[in-house]
């Protein structure tokens, strides 16, 4: 019996010893997961801060690009109206030196009559009108701008002309600006 008793004795002590080393092996693992598990919340960390900056970094791109795509639009839509007052110009300013040909030729048409008027009732060759004719011939000439018709149409004709031209000015002015502040985007 003592025998068995040795050997229960001798197992349970071969089971404790094997008991500590599965504990210490168990204290080890946990442990390792610790450690494991702190360099797995570091990672995560990391990973949400780079997809947040990737986040902003897509939005803020996005931003640029809608506001490029924009610029681009507006860029577009300003050349087009730049041809077509080009073409609204040119014609007001094949429009304008036709109505100055027109009133190129009611002056002399006038002047005209006025010499022969005063060649009929015997006035002096420099009369008042002939020199008021030669005057206003010269002055419609020196100036770039259309002189007050006695033909109402003949004048709003010419002011509309006027106001295309600065309208025309001004969308010049304005596709400096776009150039400007698209060069400044890049």
């Amino acid at each position: 019996m003592e025998e068995k008793l040795d050997d229960v004795f001798n197992k349970i002590y071969a089971s404790e010893q094997e008991s500590k080393i599965q504990q210490e092996n168990l204290a080890d693992l946990k442990s390792r997961i610790t450690e494991c598990e702190k360099e797995l919340q570091e990672v995560e960390q990391k990973c949400a801060s780079v997809e947040e900056a990737n986040a902003r970094k897509v939005n803020r791109l996005s931003r640029k690009e809608v506001l490029l795509k924009t610029l681009q639009f507006r860029h577009q839509l300003l050349q087009e109206r730049i041809r077509e007052l080009k073409v609204e110009k040119n014609a007001s300013s094949k429009t304008l030196a036709e109505l100055k040909m027109k009133l190129s030729n009611i002056r002399s048409e006038f002047c005209a009559a006025a010499d022969k008027f005063d060649e009929e009732y015997g006035f002096s060759s420099k009369s008042l009108i002939n020199v008021q004719c030669h005057n206003n011939d010269q002055t419609m000439h020196k100036k770039d701008i259309p002189i007050v018709l006695s033909k109402s149409d003949l004048n709003q004709e010419a002011q509309t002309l006027q106001r295309d031209l600065q309208d025309f000015d001004e969308i010049g002015a304005l596709l400096f600006d776009v150039d400007f502040n698209s060069s400044q985007i890049n």
